[in-house]
């Protein structure tokens, strides 16, 4: 890692570690607008660099979380839907009971940026749901059944919201590269084909997963408390199924 790289991933991480700490959404969303528009525009910066001097020096590996118990599909479809903002694809194997594998693909520096945000966001997500439910005019009422639905969508909605915020700053960094060295988008394009071709070779085909039951007040607010987090701004026996392309 050079010394410039390593001193944006650490202005990154003080950033979600502040992100980490706030109980204020719009502070949440003050260091998100910083760290993710840092975060997207140094990739792309690097990659294109990289790409006009014919270097290699990225390629796609493998990062492996396993997961269990109540909210392993929460975490499951987080890592998804921000895998799919970073070139990546994720493999879901379920391994019986509640423990589920996530297999994800994709260039090592794009690995970096997803593991990097995903650990944040397990801690900003626990401390969002907990606020919800502390809030939540019905929740008192619920059943046990009914209050997990609640707090597990809300997990999901607010990697979808996070996921959102991802992608309006890698649109934000892409359009601004795009300024300077046109052809950003084929490289990008290009990079997520080869990830692709990379897990046909490995899994042949998959099949796609199903859904999980989801409670839509706990994803609306889930989905909107995402959309402040700050980022640096759904069978048993082993079968393999694709989460993303």
């Amino acid at each position: 890692m050079s010394p410039e790289l390593e001193t944006i991933t650490e202005r990154i991480i003080k950033l979600l570690s502040k992100a980490e700490r706030t109980d204020n959404p719009a502070e949440a969303e003050a260091f998100f607008a910083k760290a993710a528009a840092l975060q997207a525009a140094h990739a792309i910066d690097e990659i294109m660099l990289n790409a006009a001097a014919g270097k290699h020096v990225d390629d796609i590996e493998k990062k492996t979380y396993l997961f269990k118990g109540s909210y392993a599909p929460a975490n499951v479809w987080m890592v998804h839907v921000l895998a799919q903002q970073l070139n990546s694809r994720v493999i879901q194997t379920k391994l019986g009971g509640s423990e589920v594998r996530c297999n994800v693909h994709g260039f090592r520096s794009d690995l970096e940026r997803l593991d990097l945000l995903f650990t944040s966001l397990l801690i900003q997500g626990t401390r969002a749901m907990k606020t919800f439910i502390k809030n939540h005019e019905y929740y008192g009422s619920c059943t046990a059944a009914e209050k997990y639905q609640m707090r597990k969508s809300f997990l999901m909605g607010f990697g979808e919201g996070a996921a959102d915020q991802l992608a309006e700053a890698n649109r934000a960094a892409e359009k601004e590269q795009e300024t300077k060295t046109p052809g950003v988008g084929l490289v990008l394009v290009d990079r997520k084909a080869q990830v692709n071709t990379a897990v046909e070779q490995s899994y042949g085909r998959l099949s796609s997963s199903r859904g999980t039951k989801r409670d839509y007040s706990g994803l609306a607010g889930g989905r909107a408390a995402g959309r402040q987090a700050d980022m640096g701004r759904k069978q048993v026996g082993g079968t393999k199924k694709a989460l993303g392309s």
